[in-house]
């Protein structure tokens, strides 16, 4: 990731929860109730992001904040939105104390995270190897025809060094696929 990029996306949304969720805790220690915890959560968009801000306009203009946790965690589609929703639906239907449940929760998320984060970063070294693996290669072989014009007809004219070449690009694009499989499987 390049210094100063920001991040969007389906995966920074969903690592924004952990922070809301902390949010909407400490509105509720300070002993707001769920509909004026989510009003002010929603205030600071940086942390509740845009779905949310419009979730807390839907419930300020009237609509059921369930429907609205549905609809909010139907446009994330991420099982870490859905806990959230479950979450907050079971404090606003039986009014039990949401804020310790509420901390606990992003206290997981934040973990899950990170963890994924760090896993991330140390396949990042497989990756840059299967990179490396895969254009090498073929880049010695674009300088080495550079060189000599007769390494391209010989490529050219001769089916066992034709054949040889075409046989070593298959396996170069095979290996990087493994590569990209195994280091995938690490992530996932």
């Amino acid at each position: 990731m390049l210094i100063g990029r920001r991040r969007t996306g389906p995966a920074w949304q969903i690592e924004r929860l952990s922070p809301l969720l902390y949010a909407l805790s400490r509105e509720l220690r300070a002993g707001a109730t769920v509909h004026a915890a989510v009003d002010a959560v929603a205030q600071d968009a940086a942390v509740a992001g845009p779905e949310f801000v419009e979730l807390a306009r839907r419930v300020a203009a009237g609509a059921p904040v369930i429907d609205q946790l549905d609809r909010w965690a139907t446009q994330l589609d991420h099982p870490d939105a859905e806990l959230v929703r479950a979450v907050l639906a079971l404090g606003v239907t039986t009014g039990s104390a949401l804020a310790a449940t509420l901390d606990r929760a992003a206290g997981r998320l934040a973990d899950r995270y990170e963890l994924q984060r760090e896993i991330r970063t140390l396949g990042a070294p497989a990756r840059a190897s299967a990179l490396v693996l895969t254009v090498a290669p073929v880049g010695f072989l674009a300088l080495l025809a550079s060189v000599d014009d007769r390494i391209i007809d010989t490529i050219l004219t001769h089916p066992v060094a034709g054949g040889c070449v075409l046989a070593g690009l298959v396996m170069n694009i095979l290996g990087w696929l493994w590569m990209r499989h195994l280091a995938a499987g690490v992530e996932a």
